[in-house]
């Protein structure tokens, strides 16, 4: 997973009180690193000193994922969901929850839920969200391999869903939003898909070299350019650069991304 941060910054580790973190991410005024957890659930920030402040967290929780902050700065989007491997869950529910929630990113105070799990049948579990510039939030669901739209006043709906996503073992893992009028996301096998926003049945692939397997971790650079990681014992950060509105894009090298939290660039890499 990836989170965009100053350039300045170049390493940073943390004692963590949760060694399954599933999410991160970095307020660049305040200088706070927001993570999520797969095992409690909760909703957590260290300081830029390495301090860490339960923010959000209930007893009902059993994991969080998919973890965003709005680009004000001032909401913070996650997922509830229940992972089968997780020691809270029961044979009855495992996968089967999945709800958007929004919390004040200071005060921790809940502002919103949303139920997805109605909106496909099967399994869930929240991979990663974004937003587009009017508000609107499209969440990639690994299981099912849909993309979901939840607009600024709660409303969901299944934005896309093809047979593509289910191709030769993909599953959704990552995506981004691009200001020419698309998304973007990443397949845990190494595939890159261009989704129309105004005709999400209009799904291509964007041709690239391999990419390799556990693609894990989307951030989109400027509109030419994404940062992608790698996530497995051999973790890299990739960049893809597009010079036809991403009809194909050019694979660099990767780079390691071993350490905890590390700034290739333009990104945190969190590797828990």
């Amino acid at each position: 997973m990836v989170a965009k941060i100053p350039v300045s910054v170049k390493h940073k580790e943390f004692k963590t009180l949760d060694s399954h973190t599933s999410g991160l991410v970095y307020d660049a005024v305040d200088h706070i690193y927001y993570v999520a957890s797969a095992r409690t659930g909760a909703i957590g920030k260290y300081t830029a000193n390495g301090k860490y402040e339960m923010l959000y967290g209930d007893d009902n929780l059993k994991m969080s994922s998919a973890l965003k902050i709005t680009p004000d700065g001032k909401t913070l989007y996650f997922c509830i969901g229940e992972k089968i491997a997780d020691v809270n869950t029961t044979p009855e529910s495992s996968s089967k929850t999945l709800r958007l929630v929004s919390i004040d990113a200071e005060s921790g105070k809940k502002l919103s839920e949303t139920e997805l799990s109605n909106l496909s049948g099967g399994n869930h579990f929240a991979s990663d969200l974004t937003f587009d510039s009017s508000g609107n939030i499209y969440i990639a669901d690994k299981v099912s391999n849909a993309i979901y739209k939840v607009t600024p006043n709660g409303n969901a709906s299944i934005f896309a869903k093809s047979q593509s996503f289910s191709e030769m073992n993909n599953n959704l893992s990552s995506i981004v939003w691009h200001p020419d009028g698309f998304l973007l996301t990443s397949s845990s096998s190494g595939v890159l898909f261009k989704i129309d926003m105004l005709n999400p049945e209009n799904i291509q692939k964007v041709s690239t070299t391999n990419i390799s397997l556990n693609a894990d971790g989307l951030l989109l650079s400027n509109n030419h350019t994404l940062t992608l990681l790698q996530n497995n014992t051999n973790s890299k950060v990739y960049q893809l650069v597009s010079n036809d509105n991403w009809k194909s894009a050019v694979v660099n090298n990767g780079i390691s991304a071993g350490s905890k939290v590390s700034n290739h660039k333009e990104a945190w890499v969190l590797n828990p």
